[in-house]
């Protein structure tokens, strides 16, 4: 995949019209590989006047629609928005980060008990949920030295304040969708990709590049460049002990099978569609099953060929008939409710992992490894 193409998988030679924005993993936030349809491009100002990739994204994601409605007011659109955000690097003007100082100072530890009483006050859990066992891998807070622990919390605030950062613009999104009077009739979804990610190792990361080659970053390096954290000059992330805390109340994370690598919310509106407002679901669903719920939702059938070419059957399931229903059955089989239970069966460091755990069980059986 190169500037020269072939351009068969870029966006435009799968489907879509119009195209702003990067194609690789962990872009820089402040100096992204861009793309324009099919050609490469720049960024059209420096992080010095401002710049920053989210917005960028916003901006150039609200020309589109407004183009698409002047030309067809009365046409349906899609739009894929998928931002850096909040992917390493974490990269956020100072202010933004500033916002969250001190919040972070009493650990990850208080920070993941905080969060599961939140989630199961909120309903999000339920109230006979456990909290998963804390992860071996990470250091208890207090017997850290005052210094790692100062610097582990700084990068927490700059990931806060990129997560805020991230939410106001999509905000303004949505409020560009309300200013067109579409947002009512317009079908929603947020998602993640994955789990929180633990690429920063043990102590954070000012240069995940490091990650990548397998060369441990340094405290002291960290401690060196704390207040370049979050800024155009490092590639920033923090350590693992925030990434168990961010996946609250599951295990791990990202890179690995366990339900904090692989499980995320999702959040759908669709005001003319839905009458639920504010409800929480816990049906299990996949990615797969996004496109055949929208095709639901409009009452259209899949298509067996488009211009021509012959359509692979759709996988997914449509999730669409729990919209209104908070006691629906899931629409995935019983398979594919049940992919979770891929975690190893081998011994690692002296702990036995197994398969056929209970889906609700917080901790690994206690079983001889194979």
């Amino acid at each position: 995949m190169t500037a020269a193409g072939p351009y068969d998988r870029w966006p435009l030679g799968r489907g879509f019209e119009r195209y702003y924005g990067f194609l690789g993993g962990d872009t820089h936030q402040y100096y992204p590989d861009l793309v324009r349809d099919n050609s490469q491009t720049e960024p059209e100002a420096t992080p010095e006047q401002g710049y920053h990739l989210t917005p960028d994204l916003v901006n150039k994601a609200k020309a589109m629609i407004a183009d698409a409605k002047q030309v067809a007011p009365d046409k349906p659109f899609f739009l894929y928005f998928a931002p850096g955000a909040t992917h390493s690097p974490h990269h956020v003007p100072k202010q933004w980060a500033d916002r969250y100082a001190g919040k972070f100072d009493a650990g990850w530890e208080a920070y993941r008990q905080r969060v599961f009483t939140r989630q199961r006050e909120l309903g999000l859990l339920p109230a006979t949920a456990e909290l998963s066992a804390p992860d071996p891998d990470v250091a208890d807070w207090e017997t850290l030295p005052a210094d790692e622990r100062r610097l582990y919390a700084r990068m927490m605030e700059v990931f806060a304040g990129f997560l805020e950062h991230t939410d106001h613009y999509i905000g303004e999104l949505v409020q560009f969708l309300k200013d067109l009077h579409e947002y009512d009739n317009t079908v929603i979804m947020l998602v993640s990709d994955n789990g929180a990610s633990a690429e920063g190792g043990p102590t954070g990361s000012v240069t995940e590049v490091r990650f990548f080659n397998n060369v441990a970053d340094t405290v002291e390096e960290g401690l060196a460049r704390i207040d370049e954290i979050g800024g155009p000059t490092v590639f920033n992330h923090f350590p693992w002990g925030w990434t168990h805390a961010g996946n609250t109340p599951f295990r791990r994370w990202k890179r690995e099978t366990y339900r904090g690598g692989s499980s995320d919310p999702l959040i759908v509106t669709w005001p003319r569609g839905i009458a639920a407002r504010g409800e929480v679901r816990s049906q299990y669903a996949h990615l797969i099953d996004m496109v055949p719920t929208v095709l639901e939702a409009l009452r259209i059938d899949p298509p067996t060929s488009i211009g021509g070419v012959t359509q692979s059957p759709i996988e997914g399931v449509s999730f669409a008939h729990t919209f209104d229903d908070a006691a629906a059955p899931p629409g995935t089989s019983p398979s594919t409710s049940r992919c979770w239970a891929t975690a190893r069966s081998t011994t690692t460091g002296g702990a036995p992992y197994v398969l056929g755990r209970e889906r609700r069980s917080p901790n690994p059986l206690t079983s001889s490894a194979t």
